[in-house]
């Protein structure tokens, strides 16, 4: 169920929603990126990459060390059912505020685009997203996310961890501020930095 829920609600809609954000009313002087492999470019899906990456690892160690947590049996492995294990729950939560945020931060449109909210149904699913993914952390141990996509609960017998939830909240609002800030810097300080620069290289070109 996660990785239906994943593309049902996340990477197929957004994906192709993105698109329809329609053109700036005002045409621009600046050239878009004619290929993929300019170095902001590079640049800007290495520095999403990794910071999606350091977060996950961080989460995946942090997860072993709460009282809550109990390694998976690998000798309890079944295809008949789901394998339920606590790296798979914390690897889910944070997961789909990656996607989302991602997509939001790529979604980065001027001068050539519209702002994101002129495309509603593009805006209407990012708002969605981050809301059921936030109803995903917040809910309470053996409620419906928990039943609906094998979550393992942060509790033990007789104690409930239920301030763990929202360490993960803060520091994935921390993923989300850093991914999408880095996108920001890229786009408007190295990306406009090296059009410029390359504009004055082929105005040179051109008088030589």
């Amino acid at each position: 169920m996660q990785f239906l829920y994943v593309d049902l609600t996340a990477l197929v809609p957004l994906s192709i929603m993105q698109a329809w954000t329609g053109s700036a009313r005002k045409l621009t002087k600046d050239m878009p990126t004619a290929t993929l492999f300019y170095y902001p470019v590079l640049i800007s899906v290495g520095t999403a990459s990794l910071l999606q990456l350091i977060f996950q690892i961080f989460f995946f160690v942090n997860i072993r060390k709460q009282p809550f947590y109990y390694p998976l049996d690998p000798l309890s492995l079944t295809w008949s059912g789901p394998n339920l294990s606590y790296e798979d729950t914390i690897l889910f939560m944070v997961s789909n505020f990656q996607y989302v945020v991602t997509c939001l931060a790529f979604s980065i449109a001027e001068p050539y685009r519209l702002p994101i909210w002129s495309n509603l149904p593009y805006f209407i699913s990012i708002i969605a997203a981050f809301t059921i993914n936030t109803m995903i952390v917040f809910w309470p141990d053996g409620g419906w996310p928990s039943k609906v996509f094998n979550l393992l609960p942060f509790a033990t017998e007789s104690t409930n961890y239920y301030n763990y939830r929202y360490m993960v909240g803060i520091v994935t609002f921390v993923n989300c501020v850093l991914t999408y800030g880095a996108e920001k810097f890229i786009v408007n300080v190295l990306t406009r930095k090296a059009d410029a620069k390359k504009k004055l290289t082929k105005e040179l070109e051109f008088r030589a």
